[in-house]
């Protein structure tokens, strides 16, 4: 692709990537067009008038003296050619005011866009990088990562995953995976009694962050998702629930705030206020992401295996509280069992010789192991068996 092998020069007057409390910033001509098309185009004249105008100086100033130094914008969604280069020249102009105030710009890429033309108008627009949001076809993401990386080894792509498991081993600086807005639900109030989903029910990007934090380094792990109209508590909650796991929350304002943030609203500037707030106090503690977990459970994870059960596990052993550590299958070995008294390893679908001599060893010295059907049969209708091994057990 010899058209993309532009001259890329991010400005990055915010720092390194590592450095960046993002914010989803989506709007102008393009937004509105690509809303009409998926057919979520907001009724309300007021919100297509913030969407279409959301890209003027003002909404720099809400950003400018608060924690957030990147911003998300609507780039390229395969729309008209005269439509996104009119778009894509408001942004330029945007986003030129926005390194002046010290603020990263990444362009938000929808599926349906060409490489070869946003590419080369990030470049002339001076992006710092682009987002990758969707369903795109198989390759998409490292046609555009080697493109990018051609242009400008500063160049950075993101690509948002809808699974964690491809992104554990991931060598990038910062990786970003769909979550969901944290929240609780009385299942008990649904007619659901007498069993253990009568439990309240939690959702929570915790265990999300964790799992992808396999190594005592600490990278950015960056979580998106669209929440509804929340309060400032609910926005608060957001930034909080990753944070408390070493990861950062991909600010996203609901439309009605983002109206009321224009029209200069009390109320609305509050809410913003905090959320400036939260994120300020999880930037200004940036040394508890070096904090280790404490558990004295185990739990192997393996890049390769069923990654919805593995997802499943840890989310179901987060909401009950149980207190665990990641080993990823890589770095098992003696050292990495030392202080645990259970491990989870049934992902060791076929678990090698040395590795079956390292549980067994761990379970002889008086652990407890629970493994996948390659330690041995269940007898018919039974969902698993516990069988001593020296001073422990395993159950299969």
């Amino acid at each position: 692709m010899p058209a993309l092998l532009l001259v890329l020069a991010p400005v990055l007057l915010s720092g390194a990537p590592e450095a960046w409390v993002p914010a989803r910033w989506t709007g102008g001509p393009l937004e509105l067009e690509r809303r009409a098309r998926a057919g979520t185009l907001p009724l309300d004249a007021a919100v297509r008038d913030m969407i279409g105008g959301w890209y003027e100086r003002a909404t720099l100033d809400l950003v400018e003296g608060s924690p957030v130094n990147c911003l998300l914008v609507t780039w390229s969604a395969g729309a008209g050619e005269a439509l996104e280069s009119r778009h894509q020249q408001l942004v330029k102009s945007y986003a030129a005011e926005a390194h002046r105030r010290g603020i990263a710009v990444l362009g938000l890429i929808y599926p349906g866009a060409d490489p070869s033309k946003f590419i080369s108008a990030a470049a002339d627009a001076r992006l710092d990088g682009l987002v990758l949001e969707g369903e795109f076809p198989s390759g998409f993401a490292g046609v555009v990562t080697r493109a990018m990386l051609a242009a400008s080894r500063s160049a950075i792509v993101i690509p948002i995953a809808k699974s964690p498991a491809k992104l554990r081993a991931a060598p990038a600086p910062v990786i970003a995976v769909e979550g969901v807005p944290p929240s609780a639900r009385n299942l008990a109030d649904m007619g659901i009694r007498a069993a253990p989903s009568s439990e309240p029910w939690i959702q929570s990007n915790i265990w999300l962050v964790r799992s992808l934090r396999l190594s005592g380094a600490w990278r950015p792990v960056w979580i998106s998702y669209q929440p509804g109209p929340g309060t400032a508590a609910d926005y608060a909650r957001s930034v909080a629930d990753a944070a408390v796991a070493g990861g950062r929350w991909i600010v996203t304002l609901d439309d009605d705030l983002r109206v009321k943030l224009r029209s200069a609203d009390a109320g609305a500037l509050a809410t913003w206020k905090r959320i400036g707030a939260c994120l300020r106090f999880a930037e200004e503690h940036a040394e508890w992401r070096r904090f280790a977990p404490y558990g004295r459970l185990g739990i192997v994870v393996d890049a390769a295996a069923d990654p919805g059960m593995t997802d499943e596990y840890l989310t179901l052993i987060a909401r009950r509280q149980v207190p665990y550590r990641l080993i990823a299958r890589s770095q098992l070995d003696e050292a990495s069992l030392l202080g645990f008294h259970a491990l989870l390893a049934t992902e060791l679908a076929r678990p090698t010789p040395r590795e079956q001599k390292l549980l067994a060893a761990f379970a002889e010295d008086g652990g407890l192991v629970v493994a996948g059907p390659a330690w041995g049969g269940v007898p018919p209708g039974k969902s698993c068996i516990e069988r001593p091994v020296g001073k422990g057990r395993v159950v299969v």
